[in-house]
């Protein structure tokens, strides 16, 4: 099987319990409302998410200690339904400048 290259500027994470779905998605370049398009759908055990999440997470904090940050603006969070608090506790109280 060919490997697939695909650009995305959103996600979507469904669970039923035993799988996680995780739709990747694309905004149109149209003004106005518009609803992004699935470029690519990952089917994966819970577990193996969990791995990833992890995975990602020491990595993104590595590369910032590095000196590569990575800003993360309220807006975005917003969109996400992601609360400032929630996002604190996750990252830990240094990311002040995130969201600010």
């Amino acid at each position: 099987m060919e490997p697939v290259e695909v650009y995305s500027d959103n996600v979507v994470l469904l669970d039923n319990g035993i799988t996680a779905t995780l739709l990747y998605k694309l905004t149109p370049p149209v003004v106005g409302p518009s609803v992004p398009d699935t470029v690519v759908t990952v089917r994966m055990s819970m577990p193996l998410l969990k791995l990833h999440v992890f995975m990602a997470h020491r990595y993104l904090v590595e590369r910032e200690r590095q000196g590569h940050e990575q800003h993360v603006g309220m807006a975005l969070l917003n969109q996400n339904g992601i609360g400032l608090e929630d996002w604190r506790a996750f990252w830990g109280q240094a990311e002040r400048r995130d969201s600010s």
